[in-house]
């Protein structure tokens, strides 16, 4: 696979914690500027990378530690998976897919599309835990599926309030979506069956 090395993150933002909290929002109109490589940088890098190389821990919690969600960027390149370890880029499958991944109109408008994706196989931890805390009960494996998607959900929605807080800080726009046709995000994607697609963020620049 191709890589693309991210630039060293910028930590010169001096947007409090309150304004971005007071500036986060939901936008749905984008300019068709381009993330430079050094937004992209910080964007990924505050989404989800390390902040505690030494003990391999991100950004963004993780319930069990599990790390589950793999972050995948697209944009008119192609599609691209984030490695937080190299802070990199990963180009998968080339192409501009964006206006693949919802139904809304602005979605190809976004000029980058970040798409949360938990691996169901790391969350298998969760089954040798919950068997022991819920014994022998009726349907457990339906319990055991619900509480691997919840995981899923759990993490994928801190992952995702960390792009609104850097979005708002930056003076970006961004909105976190759940229209669209898993199967075929799936698809276009190249996924695993074990791969499940939890959330979809626009990100861009507000329209002028």
């Amino acid at each position: 696979m191709e890589k693309l090395k991210l630039p060293e993150v910028n930590f010169k933002n001096t947007t409090t914690l309150y304004e971005a909290l007071n500036l986060r929002k939901s936008s749905r109109e984008f300019s068709d500027r381009e993330l430079t490589l050094e937004e992209l940088s910080n964007l990924l890098w505050s989404a989800n990378g390390f902040n505690r190389e030494e003990s391999g821990n991100h950004t963004s919690p993780s319930g069990m530690n599990i790390k589950d969600i793999d972050i995948y960027a697209i944009c008119k390149q192609g599609i691209f998976i984030y490695d937080p370890i190299d802070h990199s880029l990963l180009k998968t499958i080339d192409g501009d897919y964006r206006k693949e991944t919802g139904f809304q109109e602005f979605v190809q408008a976004a000029p980058l599309e970040i798409v949360l994706v938990s691996d169901i196989d790391k969350l298998s931890h969760i089954d040798t835990v919950y068997r022991e805390r819920l014994g022998d009960i009726e349907n457990i494996e339906l319990h055991l599926l619900s509480a691997k998607h919840s995981y899923a959900a759990y993490n994928a929605g801190h992952i995702s309030q960390n792009i609104y807080l850097y979005a708002a800080s930056a003076n970006m726009s961004a909105v976190t979506r759940l229209a669209y046709d898993r199967n075929h995000v799936n698809r276009i994607m190249g996924l695993r069956s074990e791969q499940y697609t939890t959330l979809i963020i626009s990100v861009g620049f507000p329209k002028e």
